[in-house]
């Protein structure tokens, strides 16, 4: 288990990189391992090959040969090929109808604007304002209100 003192965690990450590259080519010296259990006789337990290891695993690859073999004349025969082609479309199927409707709308905020939400920079600030800022009731989702605070003090406009 490794533990993580506060020195290892300020040196930087190419340091730690070399240190264990290091101790992956030459590994610390550590004291010998104390086993204090007993090892026991257990039964094989992947499968009754008895010593046939190799027969089986050529039995099984002859097996998966001999039917894929198979899948392949079958797929050979007139009549199999026959009833393929009657079945089996091969041409282009047209998904025009399958079109999803279009949407119409999605502006910022959830308004369904026709307008998309802006993206990108703000447009330059004109040295004149010839109509002020329009705001769309019908369409607000939050009501900002004053707050009512006695203590506070909120800036007024001079113009």
């Amino acid at each position: 288990m490794l533990l993580l003192t506060p020195e290892v965690l300020e040196q930087p990450w190419y340091r730690s990189i070399l240190r264990a590259i290091r101790e992956a080519i030459h590994p610390p010296d550590v004291p010998p391992l104390e086993v204090t259990s007993k090892p026991i006789a257990v039964p094989d337990m992947w499968g009754s090959y008895s010593g046939n290891e190799r027969t089986a695993g050529l039995s099984s690859f002859l097996i998966h040969v001999a039917v894929i073999a198979l899948i392949l004349f079958i797929g050979s025969l007139k009549p199999v090929r026959k009833i393929v082609q009657e079945h089996v479309p091969l041409f282009f199927t047209n998904l025009k109808p399958y079109k999803p409707v279009e949407n119409h709308g999605g502006g910022g905020g959830g308004a369904r604007a026709a307008l998309g939400a802006s993206k990108g920079k703000l447009p330059k600030i004109a040295p004149k304002q010839f109509t002020p800022p329009r705001v769309d009731t019908a369409q607000a989702r939050l009501t900002m209100t004053r707050p009512s605070c006695r203590m506070c003090r909120f800036p007024t406009s001079t113009r």
